[in-house]
C-alpha cells in the first residue's frame, strides 16, 4: 500500500503535516476531508525508500538511544538533533559522516512540520522503532518507550555479536590451521618425492604412514588446482542462490543446519518475543504488535508467520488459538499465551520467555566454542605428528639397516 505525503487544515484551523497509507490518492483524498473534516492543501504520493536509502540496524539502534536521551533532557528534538550532528562533525570517516547527514535530514523534516513517527518512516527507519515512538506518543510517556526500546535492541544485539563471535573464532582457527597444513604440504612436497626415490633406490617397503603422505602429496599437486577452482564455484553458486531463491526458503535452509540453525532459532524467537512484549508494554494493538514484532525479529519465516497470527487474530480466533496451528511458531511460546487476557501479565511473560532464548542461543554459542576449540587443536596436532612420522620413521629405519 502506498504512502502519501499531505499538507491540510484541520477543524481547529491548524496547519497538520504527515504521511497516509491509503490504496490510491482518491482514498487518501477522502479519509482525510471526510473522515477528518480537514481542508486539503497538497497531496502527492511519496516514493519507495530504495535499499540504500533504508537505515541500517545499528544505525536505528544508535538513533533511539540519541532520541531517547534528548526526549528524557526535554530538550527540543529539533535543536538537539542540529547539535549531535555538529559534534559528529569532527569524526571524517564515511560511517560518522552518513550519520551525520541523517540526523541533519531528520531535524530538517522535523522543522518542516512532520511527525518525528512520520520523519523516521520516511527516513527509513526499522518499523519496531516508528511503532515504539507512537506507542510513546499515545500515552504520553516517550521517553520511558524509547528506553525500553534502547534497553532490548542493545541486549539482543550485543547477544548476536557474542553468537558471531563464538562462530568466527573456531572457524578462524580451522582456515588458519588448514592454510599451514596444505601450504607446509606444497613447500615439503618436492622432499617427500625425493624421500620416496631414495627410499625405493635401496629397495625398501615404506611403512602405510609414509605411503599415505606420499599419495596424499601427490594427490595435492595433481587435483589441488581444480578442488580449489571447484570449491570457489560452489561458494559462488551458493551466493547467487542465495540472492535468487525466496528469502523463506534461504531462511529455512539455514535453519535446518544442525546446531547454527537451532542457535539461529533462538536469536529470532528472542528478539520476536521481547519485541511483541515491548509493544503490548506500550499498549499496541495486539495485531499490529504481532506483526511489528514479526518485522523486528529479522527472520522472513518469523515474519510471515507473525503476518498469518495477526491476519487468524483479527479474524477473530483467540491468541493462543491463531498460533496453534501456525507452522514457525515454537511450542514454548504457544504456552506462554494462557496469560494474553491480562496485558500485563502476557508483557511479562513474553520478556521472560525472550531471556529464556537469550540464555539459550548463549549457551549454545558457548558450547560450541568450548567444543570445537580442542577438537581443532587435537585434530591439527594429529596431522603435524603425522608428516613427522611419516618423514622421519623410514629414515631412521634406512639408518639402521645400512648401520
Amino acid at each position: 500500500m502506498p504512502d502519501f505525503h499531505y499538507i491540510a487544515i484541520d477543524q481547529t484551523g491548524n496547519r497538520q503535516t504527515g504521511t497516509l497509507q491509503a490504496d490510491s490518492v482518491e482514498a487518501a483524498q477522502r479519509e482525510l476531508k471526510n473522515g477528518r473534516g480537514w481542508t486539503l492543501l497538497e497531496i502527492k504520493e511519496q516514493k519507495q525508500n530504495s535499499t540504500d536509502d533504508k537505515m541500517s540496524r545499528g544505525a536505528s539502534e544508535d538513533l533511539a538511544a540519541q532520541l531517547a536521551e534528548l526526549t528524557a533532557s526535554q530538550l527540543p528534538l529539533e535543536q538537539g538533533l542540529r547539535k549531535l550532528a555538529d559534534e559528529l562533525a569532527v569524526f571524517s570517516t564515511w560511517g560518522r559522516k552518513r550519520q551525520r547527514e541523517q540526523l541533519q535530514r531528520l531535524a530538517g523534516r522535523l522543522e518542516a512540520g512532520q511527525s518525528l513517527d512520520d520523519a523516521l518512516h520516511v527516513q527509513g527507519a526499522p518499523a519496531d522503532l516508528i511503532a515504539a515512538i507512537r506507542a510513546g506518543l499515545v500515552t504520553g510517556k516517550t521517553g520511558q518507550a524509547m528506553s525500553q526500546y534502547v534497553t532490548y535492541v542493545k541486549d539482543l544485539s550485543t547477544l548476536r555479536s557474542r553468537v558471531s563471535i563464538s562462530f568466527i573464532y573456531p572457524a578462524f582457527l580451522f582456515s588458519l590451521a588448514m592454510t599451514i597444513f596444505f601450504g607446509l604440504l606444497i613447500y615439503l612436497g618436492p622432499i617427500i618425492l625425493n624421500f620416496s626415490d631414495m627410499f625405493y633406490g635401496f629397495g625398501m617397503q615404506l611403512p602405510l604412514i609414509t605411503s599415505s603422505l606420499l599419495e596424499t602429496t601427490k594427490f595435492i599437486f595433481d587435483f589441488g588446482a581444480i578442488i580449489f577452482i571447484t570449491g570457489l564455484i560452489g561458494v559462488v553458486l551458493f551466493c547467487v542462490l542465495c540472492f535468487v531463491l525466496p528469502r523463506q526458503t534461504v531462511r529455512r535452509m539455514q535453519l535446518s543446519i544442525p546446531i547454527f540453525g537451532s542457535i539461529l532459532q533462538s536469536i529470532s524467537m528472542s528478539r520476536f518475543t521481547h519485541a511483541l512484549g515491548f509493544l503490548t508494554d506500550n499498549d499496541v494493538p495486539l495485531a499490529e504488535a504481532l506483526r511489528l514484532a514479526g518485522q523486528s525479529a529479522d527472520d522472513s519465516v518469523v515474519a510471515e508467520a507473525s503476518q498469518h497470527w495477526a491476519a487468524r487474530l483479527e479474524a477473530g480466533e483467540s491468541l493462543r488459538d491463531a498460533a496453534d496451528r501456525i507452522r514457525g511458531i515454537p511450542a514454548d511460546l504457544i504456552e506462554s499465551l494462557h496469560w494474553n487476557s491480562d496485558r500485563e501479565l502476557l508483557s511479562r511473560a513474553l520478556h521472560a520467555l525472550g531471556e529464556m532464548y537469550e540464555s539459550r542461543a548463549r549457551l549454545q554459542a558457548v558450547t560450541i566454542t568450548a567444543f570445537t576449540e580442542p577438537v581443532i587443536v587435537i585434530f591439527v596436532g594429529i596431522l603435524f605428528m603425522w608428516i613427522v612420522i611419516a618423514l622421519f620413521y623410514p629414515l631412521i629405519h634406512l639408518m639402521n639397516t645400512l648401520s
